[in-house]
């Protein structure tokens, strides 16, 4: 028999009889998506168990497909940021500290029937059920942060106004451990600006400043936010999103992303040292694969020009996303580059053999499978090089002089 025919009918016997998503239900194809990517990271029988169980018990009924009326001027179903075709999911594998095998991860919006609806305009009730439920699973999580923070940053249903550029606000994220899994939050403050009339970062400040921050992060958030105000207005990056861990607030990660229409590989060097404040040894010495892996997945020739935009795009997610994390009691920064494939490469076929073809020089890997096979496996309704949009963001940061890695799919884009 098949070892997948195998790994799925054991895995459809770990539910009750009738319980299984029904394959008409588009989460079931999420559900399966993730049940592929467990076997493709090699996770044991017993983890898969627990991860999967997690899922349809915790996360799926807050995935369901909905339509709403007429609030916000809307005639269809809730438009998520999560991704580009707004479905509320988006998965991702990681390789980190030279790792071989990667640890799955997912990202979720919480929706339901309600959200968009005059019941739930902002979809702040569904989240809000969507927190109790995690409070329940989670009972060591510590949510000082997420309350402080979503106060300052989330704009309530009684402020909302038309045509507002993104209706989402909170994102969960969940990390796949062998026995566990790891809960994080991130805000998204466009809401609260616009109604406000000031700017994301504006938003991110001032709810920041209600957080007892030591002098560390203090001040390293001060060398971030003076880089980017030395950028000069029209090029400044925007802050999309702010992210944390759902743990006590000392061993907690402050993480802020922001978006650039700058695209040179010479624009990445600089945002990913802070205009050259961050640059020291360990960068210099993953320098070279940074550039192998950007020309590896965008198809670039090597040695690339490193002052040469990428192609323009119209859209609302093109550009670069970068990301900057904040620890107490420690001043440095740890920067991330994500790059945006589905809008910068041919199509996934392109994206996936580069980093395919990077990663087998080195030790990460898949079992059984090189990367872009597991990929084809994984957008299983279309060949890859039919279009792009399955993979959404590789992303890389420099640790120790080498490179941590990440590939981020969309699910229902496979189709």
């Amino acid at each position: 028999m098949c070892p997948y025919r195998r790994f799925f009918q054991w895995i459809k016997g770990c539910f009750h009889p009738g319980t299984f998503p029904e394959a008409g239900d588009t989460r079931s194809f999420m559900f399966t998506t993730l049940a592929r990517m467990l076997q493709l990271a090699g996770y044991d029988e017993s983890s898969s168990h627990r991860h999967l169980a997690f899922f349809r018990a915790e996360v799926m009924p807050y995935l369901r497909r909905q339509r709403i009326g007429p609030c916000l001027g809307r005639t269809t179903r809730w438009h998520s940021f999560m991704t580009d075709d707004h479905e509320p999911i988006e998965f991702s594998f990681k390789w980190a500290d030279q790792n071989t095998l990667p640890t799955v991860r997912y990202s979720i919006e919480p929706v339901s029937l309600k959200s968009g609806t005059t019941k739930d305009p902002a979809n702040l009730r569904t989240a809000a059920a969507f927190v109790q439920r995690m409070k329940t699973y989670f009972p060591g999580a510590d949510w000082t942060w997420y309350n402080i923070l979503s106060a300052g940053m989330l704009c309530e249903e009684q402020y909302l106004k038309p045509g507002l550029v993104s209706s989402s606000q909170i994102f969960f994220a969940f990390d796949l451990l062998s026995s566990s899994e790891t809960l994080k939050a991130c805000l998204i403050p466009s809401m609260r600006a616009q109604s406000e009339g000031a700017t994301n970062l504006d938003v991110v400040l001032q709810s920041l400043s209600q957080l007892s921050l030591d002098e560390a992060i203090s001040s390293a958030l001060g060398s971030f936010t003076r880089y980017l105000g030395s950028i000069p207005v029209n090029d400044r990056p925007e802050v999309e999103l702010v992210g944390f861990d759902c743990i006590e607030p000392i061993n907690s990660r402050l993480k802020i992303y922001v978006r650039s229409h700058r695209t040179s590989f010479q624009d990445v060097i600089n945002a990913l040292t802070l205009g050259g404040q961050l640059r020291d040894a360990d960068f210099d010495r993953g320098l070279a694969a940074l550039e192998e892996l950007w020309n590896a997945v965008l198809g670039l020739s090597s040695p690339a020009n490193w002052d040469q935009q990428l192609p323009a795009v119209s859209h609302r997610t093109a550009g670069i996303l970068y990301y900057y994390e904040f620890k107490p009691f420690l001043k440095s920064i740890k920067t991330k580059l994500y790059i945006p494939v589905r809008h910068y490469v041919k199509n996934d076929h392109a994206a996936a053999f580069g980093l395919s073809e990077y990663l087998q020089s080195r030790p990460q890997s898949l079992q059984g499978v090189d990367y872009a096979d597991a990929v084809q496996i994984l957008c299983s309704r279309r060949p890859l090089w039919l279009r792009s949009g399955f993979q959404t963001y590789i992303t890389c940061s420099v640790v120790e002089g080498q490179l941590q890695i990440a590939s981020y799919f969309n699910p229902q884009a496979s189709s």
